[in-house]
């Protein structure tokens, strides 16, 4: 059946390829938030070694690896560091033909590594040369000698290619080259098997013949513009010699060949009137998008951030630009969503840099908006995000509230988000509640809660179409907005209860079943719960819960089913008050709950504690995991499928560990 399957797709794009290709003029956007403006690299690839692709970011020495989750975005991957030598240049291919895709880097002083993926979602790193050479050149990973194994080729002052065996081993050669190249491409210059380099220096271009061996020879000269910033090969008009394209300051030019492997002709796309600013100069990518044998270009801007296609229909070239706020610099092409169409994804420059997906699409028609807009003046100050399925169609829209403002955006089941609906919450309302979403009343349909600081909890009642009723107010005593919230069945009466925190005690209120709630127990604790969840810990089919209070130690209170609970003493303490979020699920793989907590000063280095339950209620110091600076909140859950519960933390400095 898969087969068949694959077949109508393929055959959907034959028949779809007289239809213009086009990209959504709405980037999706993904905050990498590495803190760091400027990013270095983006690259696509199945690393995680599920059926999406995945995505990898390059930011000063470090590469983070974001694993594509279904069409709802994207979970923190592994951290790769390259050491003391920043990230110059990154690609992805399967350099030892074991079927997962690795990892190439470039440092700014020419060093090589191949992060070779092990196919369980961790990378090992290998380093094959230093180089003495600043970054000044330009990395090309191809099959230069025709044996089914990729090479890695370093083109600068000092060229280098890296022949490769196919078992991980890499044999450096240098190319001479007497004179520094101002750009760099490969490609077929002669019609043979063998990829060729053309290089360009002030104002001629070199091509070195390629025999295979990591060996080149020069061949004659062509004349050439003296400020070529990049360039590329493609055969533009079909005539089955290889053209030229380069790209200057302002300008972007295809130089026709003709038989005799000379320039004939020049055909200029983009002139100094169409692009108000500098064109970035690295990155075209070549693709035949319409599947007619004439190959469109596509490349980017950082400077009038945007992203240009050049489509080609039978040799004739028209522009058309994508607006990226932000820059659109590093580029690649992947099918993000499998739907058949190539999507392009970026890395752009933000505040902590970000990378944006622009969706591949049939027709001419785009979107009007270029981000989803919070819909408020004051966009930092919704913090907080839940996802739920809130009108029934199969995909997570999410839930974001502050300044009295609840935010819905429902999915559109591509990965993207309508502009949201606002619900009102009241003049007595705040910003950053934590935000519980369940079937509070009984009907089948998900409700949303959030709190206030004014002993209020306010229950919107969902509609099943992404819609609410206005907010029921829910007396929540004692509750001061600080502390934690959490949804539980805690009087086995199977409707969602709620566990809040207030100034030394967690409070209990048990749900009626038509929205409205009762007081319940009371539990001691020291002071500031903050962090609760719940789980079974002793099997008895009762959610128990588990707590950080006042920084300094957790607890676990067992539930006896009808919604009392019994403290057990603190099973973990740090007199540095650094204890905050807290998550449970089966760390061990043994099928018994455990627990862990983030802590980001009791320890060095930073950590996530663990401690293991044994089905009984008990909980045993289980070790820790370090993890970035200052980790604050904490989830547990299988991120990569392999049936083992993964960490995932995000940080106070903005960084997500997994």
């Amino acid at each position: 059946m898969k087969s068949i399957k694959v077949f109508l797709v393929l055959l959907a794009l034959h028949f779809q390829s007289q239809a213009q290709i086009c990209f959504s003029d709405n980037p999706i956007n993904y905050g990498v938030s590495t803190g760091i403006p400027f990013l270095n690299g983006v690259a696509t690839g199945n690393f995680s070694t599920d059926s999406l692709p995945d995505v990898a970011i390059a930011y000063t020495n470090n590469i983070r690896i974001k694993v594509r989750n279904g069409n709802s975005g994207f979970l923190n991957g592994p951290l790769l560091t390259i050491g003391a030598n920043n990230v110059y240049e990154m690609k992805a291919a399967d350099m030892d033909n074991d079927g997962f895709e690795d990892i190439v880097v470039l440092s700014i002083y020419c060093k090589l590594h191949i992060f070779y993926n092990n196919g369980n979602g961790t990378f090992a790193d290998s380093i094959y040369a230093s180089g003495s050479l600043f970054g000044t050149g330009k990395m090309f990973v191809e099959d230069m000698d025709n044996d089914g194994f990729k090479e890695v080729m370093m083109i600068a002052g000092n060229s280098t290619v890296f022949l490769n065996d196919g078992l991980r081993n890499f044999t450096p050669q240098s190319i001479p080259m007497p004179y520094t190249p101002d750009a760099a491409c490969i490609g077929q210059w002669n019609n043979d098997v063998f990829p060729d380099i053309l290089v360009t220096d002030n104002g001629i271009l070199h091509p070195l013949l390629g025999s295979g061996s990591g060996l080149f020879s020069q061949s004659t000269g062509v004349s050439f513009p003296s400020n070529i910033l990049t360039m590329t090969l493609a055969d533009m008009n079909n005539d089955l010699f290889t053209d030229v394209i380069s790209g200057t300051s302002f300008d972007l030019t295809v130089h026709y060949r003709d038989a005799s492997g000379s320039i004939s002709q020049t055909s200029q796309i983009i002139t100094n009137t169409s692009v108000s600013e500098f064109l970035y100069p690295d990155y075209f990518l070549v693709s035949d998008l319409e599947q007619d044998f004439f190959p469109e270009l596509i490349f980017s801007s950082q400077w009038n951030s945007n992203v240009a296609v050049i489509n080609n229909v039978n040799g004739t070239l028209t522009m058309r630009q994508y607006a990226c706020t932000g820059g659109a610099d590093h580029l690649t092409l992947e099918d993000m969503n499998l739907d058949g169409l190539p999507d392009i994804v970026t890395s752009s420059s933000g505040p902590d840099g970000y990378f944006s997906l622009m969706m591949g699409e049939i027709g001419s028609t785009f979107d009007a908006n270029e981000y989803i807009n919070s819909g408020h003046g004051l966009t930092s100050d919704f913090e907080t995000l839940v996802a739920g399925d809130l009108n029934g169609d199969g995909f997570k829209d999410l839930v974001t509230y502050g300044y009295d403002t609840v935010l819905v955006y429902i999915n559109n089941g591509s990965g993207g988000f309508a502009s949201p609906t606002k619900f009102t919450v009241g003049p007595t309302g705040n910003n950053n509640s934590p935000i519980l979403i369940a079937d509070f009343n009984a009907d089948g349909n998900l409700d949303v809660i959030v709190a206030n600081a004014m002993q209020q909890f306010f229950l919107f009642r969902g509609q099943g179409n992404g819609n609410f009723l206005s907010p029921v107010i829910i007396l929540a005593p004692d509750y001061t907005f600080f502390e934690a919230m959490v949804v539980g069945n805690f009087n086995n009466d199977t409707l969602p209860d709620i566990a809040y925190g207030v100034s030394a005690a967690i409070k209990i209120l048990l749900n009626s079943g038509n929205g409205t709630f009762s007081q319940g127990s009371t539990l001691g604790a020291t002071s500031y719960i903050m962090g609760l969840d719940v789980g079974d810990f002793n099997e008895d089919g009762y959610d128990d819960i588990v707590c950080t209070n006042n920084f300094t130690a957790g607890n676990l209170y067992l539930n006896n089913g009808s919604g009392v609970f019994t403290a057990s003493s603190g099973f973990v303490s740090c007199i540095n008050g650094s204890l905050s979020a807290v998550a449970c699920g089966d760390l061990n793989h043994d099928g018994h709950m455990d627990v862990a907590f983030t802590d980001y000063d009791c320890g060095f280095p930073d950590r996530v504690i663990i401690y293991h339950g044994d089905g009984t209620g008990a909980l045993t110091a289980g070790g820790s995991v370090s993890v970035y600076e200052s980790p604050y909140h904490l989830a547990i859950t299988d991120i990569n499928l392999d049936g083992y519960n993964d960490i995932i933390t995000n940080s106070m400095s903005g960084f997500l560990n997994r």
